[in-house]
């Protein structure tokens, strides 16, 4: 397959609109953005006739929105935002034509229940620039806090939508987050990070409510643990193989601080390039 990302220049530049009730845009920020390597991966998919068949699978159709942004994630490299927002943070109303949940592929893992926006058709400004005009409605992503702080937007992604489409069948999947193998009858659910790291959470006994156990999880290997009831033991996490849809991250950007409010919308012109 031709790894367009070493014969292709992709360029970019992302502004920032902050727009008021009454017509009114204010300049937030403008810069140049990182085409990450996931575009040319796409693309490569598309010519080679690896990935989907279906042309809309191609297509730029998601973005994120974050709060983590970083100039450390600013390399063609990345493959994520530093911490996405969660559908509830976008909203909690049921609005599927402005952000639904899809599975997310990061670094070959996939990654369920992701909060995506969605977006329009982009403009064709000449024969090598397209324009995407993303739209974060007054409704959306307002007045976020954790832990009684005030969190900023300040950063985005824009995806494609499922390039891989059928093929990811032919790759054993394993997920962020479920339940482990079933072993001294027993199992867990587990959750893990990006570098699959983390825990296989409390089981107790089922006649013995007061005996339980879990397990730590490194590097996607379940660690030896065991009870008065269970002895020392292991599990593993599932390798699957099943249908997922899964967009990939094709362009990044993170931006000054925004805290969201009601009073405005935010509008992201996102200009690529390919020369």
């Amino acid at each position: 397959m031709i790894n367009l990302n070493e014969k292709v220049n992709y360029q970019g530049e992302l502004e920032v609109f902050k727009i008021y009730e009454d017509g009114r845009e204010e300049l937030h920020f403008k810069d140049s953005n990182v085409i990450v390597s996931g575009l040319g991966y796409g693309l490569s998919l598309f010519f080679a006739g690896e990935g989907s068949d279906k042309l809309d699978d191609y297509k730029l159709l998601y973005y994120q929105l974050g709060v983590s942004g970083s100039d450390a994630l600013q390399v063609s490299s990345t493959y994520a935002l530093g911490s996405s927002l969660p559908l509830a943070d976008y909203t909690d109303l049921y609005a599927p034509n402005m952000v639904k949940e899809q599975n997310q592929l990061k670094n070959d893992y996939i990654f369920f229940n992701q909060a995506f926006g969605t977006v329009k058709n982009p403009i064709i400004l000449d024969s090598s620039s397209v324009k995407f005009n993303i739209i974060v409605d007054k409704l959306l992503a307002n007045d976020l806090k954790q832990n009684r702080k005030e969190l900023y937007l300040n950063e985005i992604g824009l995806f494609m939508a499922n390039p891989l489409g059928d093929t990811i069948r032919n790759t054993n999947i394993q997920y962020y987050e479920g339940e482990t193998s079933f072993d001294a009858e027993h199992g867990h659910k587990y959750k893990v990070d990006e570098q699959g790291n983390g825990v296989a959470y409390s089981t107790c006994h089922p006649k013995f409510k007061t005996i339980c156990h879990k397990h730590d999880i490194k590097h996607w290997r379940v660690q030896r643990e065991g009870s008065e009831l269970a002895p020392v033991h292991i599990h593993h996490i599932p390798k699957r193989k099943e249908s997922v849809e899964t967009p990939i991250m094709v362009a990044y950007r993170s931006f000054s601080n925004i805290y969201k409010s009601s009073d405005f919308s935010l509008a992201f012109r996102w200009t690529i390039r390919i020369r």
